[in-house]
């Protein structure tokens, strides 16, 4: 048995969930077992701030550009990297 009072999300929830009952309060939020990436390319913010990125990085590195977006190459194995987290390779 699990009992929930504030915050039963993420690793939290797939802890709970492998009991044989959860007790939430009503105003708990419950829920959200999964892996979520996000990619944000700052390159038109960092032109308008007048910065610039300077790398000199092996190409396997250089993905963590946040001044570009990903290349199909990248955005591949990005997803690559979250369906081995979820188990689904």
């Amino acid at each position: 048995m699990v009992s929930i009072e504030t915050v039963g999300a993420s690793g939290a929830y797939y802890v709970a969930s492998a009991s044989d009952k959860i007790y939430a309060d009503s105003g708990s939020i419950v829920g959200s077992i999964g892996v979520i990436a996000q990619w944000v390319n700052y390159g038109d913010l960092l032109k308008w701030a007048k910065l610039k990125t300077s790398y000199s990085r092996p190409a396997i590195q250089r993905y963590r550009d946040p001044a570009r977006d990903l290349t199909p190459a990248e955005q591949a194995y990005m997803q690559s990297l979250i369906d081995n987290m979820l188990g689904n390779s």
